[in-house]
């Protein structure tokens, strides 16, 4: 069995790497899985910018806490304030 690649980047905005590969995944149908921390906060922003084709895509909650889904501290929230409730409206 062959290894997978690994392709290393180096960027001074991680968010924003974070979110140009995100909207890949998107563009092209993949699943995604959501979590939660400062830097999917900030991808999240910056893909909610994005006119992307939401429909085509799958997302997956993959990182949550054991707190009420609209509590401060779950990531759930963070996804919905920061992308899902921003890139679902249009």
């Amino acid at each position: 069995m062959s290894e997978p690649a690994v392709r290393r980047v180096v960027t001074q905005d991680l968010a924003g790497a974070v979110a140009e590969r995100l909207a890949v995944a998107v563009r092209a149908g993949g699943h995604i899985a959501l979590a939660g921390g400062s830097t999917p906060r900030a991808a999240y922003e910056r893909l909610a910018e994005m006119m992307l084709p939401w429909g085509r895509c799958a997302l997956w909650f993959g990182d949550e806490r054991c707190v009420p889904p609209d509590d401060a501290q779950s990531n759930y929230r963070m996804a919905v304030d920061t992308l899902l409730s921003t890139s679902f409206e249009r």
